[in-house]
């Protein structure tokens, strides 16, 4: 599902003493099927524009268009509730929202608010639940009995059982260790890849940004600064540290190893292709021989 913001602006408080401008005519479009990345410092506009996604409020101008519904700041909640049928969101530690006495029970919950039978229910959640691999054992407990990850999989199944068509990730590996960060957005790229979901991640992880984003937004002060695919914010790392973001390491990497005299490629913002490069490099020299 495409989206496309068309001179979005919002403001909280408007028409009080209170009023506080969260984004400035904000104009950028996420075609089919994207995996993108929303970055900023803290304060930039994310989670105003998360919940602009969900239609938990609506523009105080522009449009927001999602292939056939147009939001406006006049668009009644009947039809923001259509558009959330379409989006799931992954909050920071979701695993918190479990609540029912069983793991399939938890993951019928979303269908069956949204009209589903008990049985059609039941089938979206088994089949959410293989594909965020967990076992058919664990679906008959408590989700409150299971570890700490196996409870983030099962609020995340609970999220894909509505099957949406928009993906949102915000910040979905918070507390995890490396293991358990890389299983995690290794599990949300196969997604991405079998469900032809659009992903739209939030995250202060560059690491991340790098490795599975095809598709960049760059927010500061409410307004888009930035535009781009990933080679392309990452290639200034000086306009990157003005903005407040870290650099991912093996950009950090590839500039020290150019400024020691490699010729290598501008585009390298991964370990794999900082990798692959540098066989290649080696190769070419004969050191590896």
């Amino acid at each position: 599902m495409a989206i496309e913001f068309k001179n979005v602006n919002y403001v909280y408080q408007a028409g009080t003493p209170f009023a506080n401008s969260a984004l400035t005519n904000l104009n950028f479009k996420i075609q089919p099927n994207a995996y993108t990345a929303l970055i900023g410092h803290t304060g930039s506009g994310k989670s105003t524009i998360l919940q602009l996604l969900d239609g938990l409020i609506k523009p105080t101008a522009g449009q927001i268009l999602f292939d056939g519904h147009v939001i406006d700041n006049k668009t009644p909640q009947k039809d923001l509730a259509k558009v959330r049928q379409h989006v799931g969101i992954v909050f920071q530690f979701p695993e918190s929202q479990l609540f029912e006495q069983t793991v399939l029970k938890d993951v019928m919950f979303g269908p069956q608010n949204f009209g589903k039978t008990p049985m059609e229910a039941q089938k979206l959640a088994e089949k959410a639940l293989k594909l965020v691999n967990l076992p058919a054992e664990y679906w008959q407990k408590s989700p409150f009995d299971l570890s700490g990850g196996q409870m983030r999989r099962v609020a995340i199944a609970g999220v894909l059982a509505i099957e949406p068509q928009i993906l949102i990730l915000d910040e979905p590996t918070a507390g995890l260790d490396p293991v358990g960060r890389k299983e995690m957005m290794t599990m949300f790229a196969q997604l991405h890849a079998k469900q032809n979901l659009t992903i739209i991640l939030v995250t202060h992880q560059m690491e991340d940004v790098a490795e599975y984003a095809d598709d960049v937004l760059v927010m500061a002060a409410g307004k888009l600064v930035k535009h781009a695919d990933p080679q392309t914010i990452f290639a200034d790392e000086a306009w990157l540290q003005e903005q407040q973001l870290d650099v991912p390491h093996a950009v950090m990497f590839r500039n020290k190893l150019v400024a020691q005299g490699f010729d290598l490629p501008k585009n390298i913002v991964n370990v794999e292709q900082l990798a692959k490069s540098l066989q290649v490099k080696l190769r070419g020299d004969g050191l590896n021989e």
